[in-house]
């Protein structure tokens, strides 16, 4: 699964706004790949 679809999923799951330490802690990614994943959706 690539950083950019888990991304798209959890925010789906939650169903509603995130941050991007949210975002990283639930993928268990750095702020800096939620941030290029982010950039892509």
């Amino acid at each position: 699964m690539t950083a950019v679809t888990k991304i798209e999923a959890i925010l789906y799951l939650k169903g509603q706004p995130l941050s991007i330490g949210e975002i990283a802690e639930c993928a268990a990614y750095d702020h800096a790949t939620v941030k290029g994943g982010i950039g892509k959706l």
